[in-house]
């Protein structure tokens, strides 16, 4: 069986990262969209004839 070296390492750890600030980039911009969302429906809400 292979063993990764030092610099497979990096690599994997590089990434694992990269990734993992991808997810968080995605899981933000999600959170904010439920934001914007939520407040353009409060909104609609307001604006309609009573």
């Amino acid at each position: 069986m292979l063993h990764p070296t030092g610099m497979d390492w990096d690599v994997i750890a590089m990434w694992g990262s990269l990734a993992g600030l991808m997810a968080c980039g995605v899981a933000a911009w999600e959170w904010l969209e439920a934001r914007a969302e939520a407040r353009r429906r409060t909104e609609r809400m307001l604006r309609r004839p009573r």
